[in-house]
């Protein structure tokens, strides 16, 4: 959490790629990695525990508006975007998926 932290709010960090937009790919790409690892830290009980997976969803839901208009902080040099916060959303969505999936297919039922 704290290097996501550290990386989305880097003062004044430019990307050069030549696909328009990297920055969505890797919000997408970290979201889904930092999701997929605080399933896996299983603050809440067992990591695909139904009590675990929804508390991570709800921690998710909050952390990623707070991630995006956080960087709006004057100095930093960052932007503030509803299309970055969706990129997030669908990081955390896809997490949470593969997630389900792999509860469903491993049978577990708490």
């Amino acid at each position: 959490a704290g290097f996501l932290f550290a990386l989305t709010h880097w003062p004044h960090l430019r990307i050069s790629s030549p696909i328009e937009r990297p920055d969505l790919y890797i919000h997408l790409t970290a979201f889904c990695i930092w999701t997929w690892c605080a399933v896996i830290a299983a603050p809440f009980g067992p990591p695909l525990s139904a009590r675990n997976l929804t508390r991570v969803a709800l921690l998710a839901a909050v952390y990623a508006p707070f991630d995006e208009f956080s960087q709006g902080i004057p100095g930093l040099g960052r932007t503030v975007g509803l299309d970055d916060l969706a990129a997030n959303s669908l990081g955390i969505v896809l997490a949470l998926s593969i997630c389900l999936i792999l509860r469903k297919w491993r049978g577990v039922r708490e």
